[in-house]
This record gives structure tokens, C-alpha cells and sequence, in this order.
């Protein structure tokens, strides 16, 4: 599935991922391939973004995650690309 982070002043990642998991206002939240479209507000935490045995983490301040068909969009209000 495709992913993108964007912040208030870019995208800090774009790419293919096989998950993504991330701090939801009801509590964490993963999301597969063929996941059911939700909009969810994002809390302060980590946002993983996996691709086979690759990941990436990235510490959020807060935001939005929509998800749609196979593209998910981490709308955030700042975040930093934490280590590996």
C-alpha cells in the first residue's frame, strides 16, 4: 500500500509499506493492505511504517491519519524520523 507523512511544511516520507501502525485518539491502530477506509485523529507517539523487514519510525506531536483504498495519509503536525 502507499504511504505519505506530511507535515504543515512537506512530506517527510513517501513509499510502498506492508503496514503502519500509529497512536489513534481511541488507541493504537494497524493497518494492513485492502484495510476499510477510516479517518482517525492521531496523538502525540510513534507512526511505523513496515516494508518487509525494513521500518521506519517517526515521532508525531499529533494529527490525522486517513485511510483510503490502498493510500494511507499521515497528516501530522510535526514530526522527526527517530532512530531504526
Amino acid at each position: 500500500m502507499e504511504v505519505a507523512i506530511v507535515t504543515p511544511t512537506g512530506e517527510v516520507f513517501s513509499g510502498e509499506a506492508d503496514s503502519v501502525v500509529g497512536p489513534g485518539g481511541a488507541g493504537e491502530f494497524g493497518i494492513l493492505p485492502g484495510h476499510t477506509a477510516f479517518l482517525s485523529t492521531l496523538l502525540e507517539g510513534p507512526v511505523v511504517v513496515r516494508q518487509g523487514r525494513d521500518e521506519q519510525r517517526f515521532q508525531i506531536t499529533g494529527g490525522f491519519a486517513e485511510v483510503h483504498g490502498d493510500r494511507v495519509v499521515i497528516l501530522a503536525d510535526g514530526v522527526a524520523e527517530t532512530a531504526q
